[in-house]
């Protein structure tokens, strides 16, 4: 990878936040290891990389937004990323070229969509016990009937 190539696939960051990992608390049995065959002549990067399923993942995001307050700007950030994440998985985002060409929607079209991504969020697997009332809330909002500033936030400024 010329150094061009990782610059347009790694584009420079303004700005890292860093949480404790307590904020996002995976456990152990959420992690799913990932063996990846690079070429480590010409980077040098991890050959094993830890992820996680979207139900850890999406709690993760709601347990670290608990801990800030609501108008925070990191909040508002984290909340947006939250919503790219379950748009980009539960709805067909994808599309190929420069730019996507919308056709005309009807609203069973739109009604359709939803209850698609409704359905792929009702087989998420991976969530604890001690937290579905975190899928209950986020499938409301999936289901678009809930608000993402619903979801807890911490009491202090």
């Amino acid at each position: 990878m010329t150094s061009w190539t990782l610059r347009a696939v790694l584009p420079k960051s303004k700005r890292v936040n860093f949480f404790p990992a307590s904020f996002a608390g995976f456990r152990a049995n959420e992690l799913l290891k990932v063996s990846l065959d690079l070429d480590r002549s010409n980077i040098a990067m991890p050959v094993t990389v830890y992820t996680t399923g979207l139900a850890p993942l999406a709690a993760s995001f709601v347990r670290i937004m608990s801990q800030i307050p609501i108008h925070d700007r990191l909040r508002r950030r984290l909340k947006l990323d939250l919503v790219q994440v379950l748009t980009y998985n539960l709805f067909d985002m994808s599309y190929e070229g420069d730019y996507m060409v919308l056709g005309e929607e009807t609203q069973e079209d739109i009604d359709r969509q939803i209850n698609r991504g409704l359905n792929l969020f009702r087989k998420l697997e991976g969530w604890r016990d001690d937290e579905m009332w975190i899928a209950d809330a986020l499938e409301t909002i999936v289901q678009g009937t809930g608000k993402y500033d619903a979801l807890p936030a911490s009491q202090y400024q």
